[in-house]
């Protein structure tokens, strides 16, 4: 997720340049696949926070439509789709995933078919008991979003006063599993860089495993807030020298720090054409894309199955005109500031790619 320090974007990280025996490996293996290599899927658009930040506008109702979320039966009718497609993983999320009462009937449904089935939350409703079924779940890795090693700092990008301390007891209570690898999320901004290495610190002392951090996006409610929030170049900079600092110092005691770029979603495939289809991303109500970061829906799993979809031209979506054209008009994370439409502001885009219906606006 990172751009040129030109003011518009931050060229801190070349998103184009890439470990070359790593990509040789993903070559090697996205050649072989037969679906996707992962799945992400949105299982709510429900929330208990309305986090500043938060990119698809989760828990507005003024945006989502949760009665057009997915059924428990169709959940589970999803779960075999995704089980028939075998991708190496599948990452729940949300809005807020634990919001939704078949949670565990879904984890339940993957685990034995998917070797790594992970979770992210916001940790508010996690306590010492639902930790404990958390971690006989089956789940591999349970990530909870905290920004901060100050209370009142978390709170505010969180919009909620008691959001710090229950997600930090939510790490303390899944770290005294040993079954699970609990992450941690760092969303930066301008007022919580300054502070990143004692945040790292305390999460080391929690039992953390690993700390993700991603830039700000331009995107939904961190569109709406973007310009009281989003870091300056040199805070940019700074972290990201920092985090290489910081890895080599934590990873002696377990601590695994990862600096993520979400433009990677979009190049990769622009690079290396329809092998690089890591990506499944399924929607609340059903939708799928190849990228949570674009404005389109290219089918329904209400309509036809994920295999079908695959087989049918997804596993080549990326040599879609359409897709490729909007895809390569972002270079930075500065550039979802201005491009139209704008994924979770404006509407979204279907074109089902089965029925060729043509481009429609929901």
């Amino acid at each position: 997720m990172e751009r040129n320090s030109t003011g518009k974007s931050m060229g801190l990280m070349d998103p184009l340049s890439h470990n070359k025996i790593a990509e040789q490996e993903l070559r090697n293996l996205s050649s072989d696949l037969v679906g996707p290599l992962m799945v992400a899927w949105d299982v709510t658009n429900r929330c208990n926070l309305k986090c500043m930040h938060c990119l698809n506008r989760s828990g507005d109702d003024r945006y989502h439509d949760f009665t057009k979320e997915l059924s428990s039966v169709e959940a589970m009718d999803v779960c075999h789709q995704i089980i028939e497609l075998n991708p190496y993983s599948v990452c729940l999320c949300g809005g807020e995933p634990l919001l939704r009462t078949d949670f565990f009937d879904i984890v339940q449904a993957l685990v034995p078919h998917i070797q790594n089935v992970n979770a992210v939350s916001n940790g508010y409703v996690v306590d010492t008991q639902l930790a404990e079924r958390i971690a006989n779940s089956g789940i591999r890795m349970f990530q909870i979003s905290l920004d901060s090693s100050h209370e009142e700092m978390h709170n505010k990008f969180r919009v909620n006063s008691d959001s710090f301390r229950r997600a930090l007891n939510a790490i303390k209570a899944l770290s005294k599993h040993s079954s699970l690898q609990i992450a941690a999320s760092f969303c930066p901004t301008c007022f919580n860089i300054p502070f990143f290495r004692e945040y790292v610190q305390m999460l080391m002392d929690v039992g953390c495993f690993s700390i993700r951090v991603m830039p700000l996006l331009p995107m939904g409610r961190g569109l709406d807030n973007y310009r009281n929030i989003k870091p300056t170049p040199s805070q940019y900079a700074w972290l990201v020298s920092e985090i290489s600092v910081l890895r080599a110092e934590f990873m002696k005691d377990g601590l695994y720090l990862e600096w993520g770029d979400p433009l990677e979603h979009l190049h990769r495939p622009l690079i290396f054409g329809h092998k690089q289809v890591i990506c499944c991303e399924i929607r609340a109500n059903g939708d799928i894309s190849p990228s949570i970061y674009l404005p389109f829906a290219v089918g329904n799993v209400r309509k036809h199955s994920l295999k079908q979809y695959w087989d049918n031209g997804f596993n080549c979506i990326w040599d879609n005109a359409q897709i490729k054209e909007y895809a390569s008009r972002i270079l930075t994370v500065s550039d979802f500031e201005e491009i139209y439409p704008k994924a979770w502001s404006n509407p979204r885009i279907h074109f089902d790619i089965i029925d060729k219906g043509g481009v429609s606006n929901e």
